[in-house]
């Protein structure tokens, strides 16, 4: 048989309240476990319907609680949000691992074509082997630094023939670029 009353008591931190009965106004225990199962909180004057059971101190209790307070608050609450697994340390400690690896193998492959980059530049701007070497006027004689270069031309020379040469830091082709 279902009865009807309004719960005047709620002690949330306890888990249990009281309801005042409407047809003999005394008050019947109640706990959360016997409210629906919707997360929502009992509130005090919320008119509910419940059936009646026997408590364990053989009095009285509500149970199988039902109210318009809790069917409200059911579409007003908002919706669960997902459970988002734990990250642990060792995938953590593998992504930085791959991160790192791919960047280093990106730095050597970017470093490879620099290299042959200016090994491009470099042949491109040597002569070729057919032209005659009495049509240059410079000769190695142990020069190697833009200081002793007297023309671009010789500066050019001497990084293109001469072995031990410091005068291209930056190793494009283009010698002693801050002085010519």
């Amino acid at each position: 048989m279902a009865y009807y009353g309004t719960i005047t008591r709620w002690l949330d931190d306890k888990g249990y309240g009281f309801i005042q009965r409407q047809d003999t106004k005394g008050e019947v225990f109640f706990h959360i476990s016997d409210c629906p199962a919707t997360g929502v909180r009992p509130q005090l004057g919320w008119l509910v319907s419940f059936e009646l059971k026997q408590g364990r101190d053989g009095k009285a209790a509500a149970c199988q609680i039902q109210g318009k307070g809790f069917a409200a608050s059911r579409s007003v609450r908002p919706a669960r949000q997902p459970v988002r697994p734990k990250t642990s340390f060792s995938h953590i400690l593998l992504a930085t691992a791959v991160v790192a690896g791919l960047g280093y193998f990106g730095y050597q492959r970017y470093q490879a074509h620099a290299t042959i980059a200016a090994a491009d530049a470099i042949l491109s701007q040597q002569t070729s082997p057919l032209e005659p070497a009495s049509q240059h006027q410079f000769s190695c004689d142990g020069r190697q630094h833009c200081s002793q270069m007297r023309s671009k031309e010789e500066a050019l020379y001497f990084l293109q023939h001469c072995p031990d040469t410091k005068m291209d830091g930056d190793h494009d082709g283009d010698p002693c670029e801050q002085q010519f």
